[in-house]
């Protein structure tokens, strides 16, 4: 069998020198909501349930993580900002 025909074959289109997979239509009904009625995004909430409850503990780990040292940065740099305001 012919390369060109096998990928024929397999629903792909030959388009300025290259093998191309033609783009689908998406049914708006078959696709699940992003946000729901109180404006709450789902597409998190699927994401973290797609995580094993370890690798959620880790991302949320991290979320504290990196607020914990945004808090200590900006502890740090208060007096020094009070002083370059001159109050």
């Amino acid at each position: 069998m012919e390369c060109g025909t096998a990928r024929r074959d397999a629903g792909l289109v030959h388009r300025s020198g290259a093998w191309y997979a033609p783009p689908t239509m998406v049914d708006p009904e078959a696709t699940p909501p992003v946000y729901n009625e109180d404006g709450v995004d789902l597409t998190l909430i699927r994401w973290m349930l797609s995580l094993t409850p370890a690798d959620r503990v880790a991302t949320l780990q991290a979320h504290i993580d990196f607020v914990t040292l945004a808090r200590e940065s900006w502890r740090a740099r208060e007096p020094q900002a009070r002083a370059d305001e001159g109050c």
